[in-house]
């Protein structure tokens, strides 16, 4: 089971199966109702060789958010059952990146000011998603200047 993106529920049984496939890094949680958008995220992801998992509610994402067992987490910023306040609490130290279909500066300081590791609109922009992603999960990365050098 290399690189795919998986339902929560599929997730827990390929973990109790010892099915999925030692990583480097810790997956990334999207969690998105919108199954295009969450699923352009889930891809972009997938290819830079992290596995992710993916779940349209939060009430399906609330069993892994205690947990700590993703590197980063990629959140819609409304859902049906919730939004993204709620995962910045529970989410502890891992990184919350809110993304929104609207381009909205409000929404974006809001997210920031509660604690998002940074926000985005969707459809993403890969390099976006891969910057945010590299900065979120501190790989290195020597093609990228350090801002402030």
């Amino acid at each position: 089971m290399k690189n795919k993106s998986l339902p929560a529920d599929k997730f827990n049984e390929a973990v109790r199966n010892s099915e999925i496939e030692p990583v480097r890094r810790k997956p990334v949680l999207v969690i998105c109702d919108n199954e295009e958008c969450g699923d352009t995220v889930a891809q972009i992801i997938r290819k830079r060789g992290i596995e992710t998992v993916c779940c349209p509610r939060l009430s399906d994402a609330h069993f892994f958010l205690p947990g700590q067992i993703f590197s980063a987490v990629f959140c819609s910023d409304s859902l049906p059952d919730g939004d993204f306040r709620t995962v910045i609490k529970v989410a502890g130290s891992t990184p919350v990146i809110v993304f929104s279909r609207l381009a909205d500066w409000d929404g974006d300081l809001e997210a920031v000011r509660r604690g998002a590791f940074d926000y985005t609109t969707c459809p993403p922009d890969s390099a976006e998603i891969e910057r945010i992603l590299r900065f979120a999960t501190s790989e290195p990365s020597s093609s990228e200047p350090v801002k402030g050098s």
